[in-house]
């Protein structure tokens, strides 16, 4: 629900997503099957794999415990985390994988479940290195001055304090 408001919000009064648009621009033949093949097709099979754990966990008749109260913690801070990011995004653009982690633990509850950490690691991945993070970084940098900066100074994915010099690469 966090995403989608936040998505919802920023999207509003918004031209079509840069992203899927040079994305299609490059379709040969049919935009729709090209869309379904190479982003409607891809983000179903990473929504299926990324909720294996709370899948897995809906069938485990197993006992809250220690994992299970450590998962809806991280996710609790993952959840925090990635709304205070969204509001200081939102905030400098007016101005112009924790809770991925949080469900496994949440939803673990027997040793056979620890094959869905494959979900956790996966979204981390893609937020990390795919297109998430680094998408995002390369369009917002354009134009915008001091965005750069901003990106060298600031922890990407582990919530840390801003660098006070800049340096190479970034968590």
């Amino acid at each position: 629900m966090r995403l989608a408001l936040h998505v919802a919000v920023r999207a509003r009064d918004a031209a079509e997503d840069p992203r899927y648009r040079d994305l299609l621009a490059r379709a040969p033949g049919s935009r729709n099957r090209y869309a379904l093949r190479v982003v409607y097709l891809p983000q179903l099979l990473i929504l299926w794999v990324a909720s294996l754990p709370v899948q897995a966990g809906m069938v485990t008749s197993v006992g809250a415990g220690p994992v299970t109260v450590a998962g809806a913690v991280v996710w609790l801070a993952g959840f925090v985390f990635e709304t205070a990011g969204d509001w200081q995004l939102a905030r400098f653009r007016a101005d112009h994988a924790c809770m991925w982690w949080g469900l496994f633990g949440i939803g673990y509850g027997a040793a056979a479940q620890l094959i869905t950490v494959v979900s956790p690691v996966l979204m981390t991945v893609i937020l990390t290195r795919g297109t998430g993070q680094r998408m995002t970084e390369r369009r917002m940098a354009d134009g915008r001055p001091g965005y750069a900066d901003y990106v060298a100074r600031t922890s990407g994915f582990i919530p840390l304090p801003p660098r006070r010099t800049l340096g190479r690469g970034h968590l």
